[in-house]
């Protein structure tokens, strides 16, 4: 059995990757870093690929943490999430153009809303192969980094491998240092937008 690790930019795939690396050495992912490949490490549609006898780990953020690291940390992530959309589900790349939002981020290209569709519709893709038989395994990054939950969900994976795992420390994410009042004011905007976001769902 092989394990492909997958999840949207700024979401800790390479956390994730040197975690499992320490903890089950000799046991590398076969995802890859060829951009918008199908078993690229931030595919859309990579476990609908896989054989049926490997397992897909997805790491995830939380909605608000995720939207904070790309749009805040790192803007042009954005821009590369966008593209990923656009290269490997088009037909849903052109929903999220047709937004139209006041939340613009990296030269008027990327929307608030378009970001937290695309959240959604990751996760849902990969979801939905576990009703197709496929082996597909949810890691939350915040859980990553926990050290009680870290370990327990090292003994987790050890159980999907199927293979005893070396107990390791779990490895500190590099972080991009911000002004406060820079990181203040990008808060207070994705707060209020995301909240926006939700309340004119509701009414609809």
């Amino acid at each position: 059995m092989k394990y492909f690790l997958y999840g949207l930019h700024r979401s800790g795939t390479n956390v994730l990757e040197r975690s499992i690396g320490s903890n089950f050495p000799g046991f590398p992912s076969q995802s890859n870093h060829t951009n918008f490949n199908k078993t690229w490490k931030h595919s859309f549609v990579g476990s609908e690929c896989m054989p049926d006898e490997d397992v897909s780990i997805i790491i995830y953020k939380n909605l608000y943490t995720w939207l904070e690291s790309v749009l805040i940390r790192a803007p042009f992530d954005g821009h590369h999430i966008y593209m990923s959309t656009e290269k490997q589900i088009p037909e849903f790349y052109k929903k999220i153009q047709s937004i139209q939002s006041i939340h613009y981020f990296v030269n008027y290209i990327v929307t608030l809303e378009g970001m937290i569709n695309i959240y959604f519709e990751f996760l849902k893709m990969h979801k939905q192969q576990i009703d197709l038989g496929k082996k597909v395994h949810f890691i939350s990054y915040e859980d990553l980094l926990h050290p009680e939950s870290y370990e327990g969900i090292m003994k987790s994976l050890s159980k999907v491998f199927g293979i005893d795992h070396t107990p390791k420390i779990q490895p500190i994410p590099s972080k991009v240092s911000l002004s406060l009042n820079t990181i203040k004011t990008l808060r207070i905007t994705i707060l209020l937008a995301t909240l926006d976001f939700f309340l004119r769902i509701l009414l609809m």
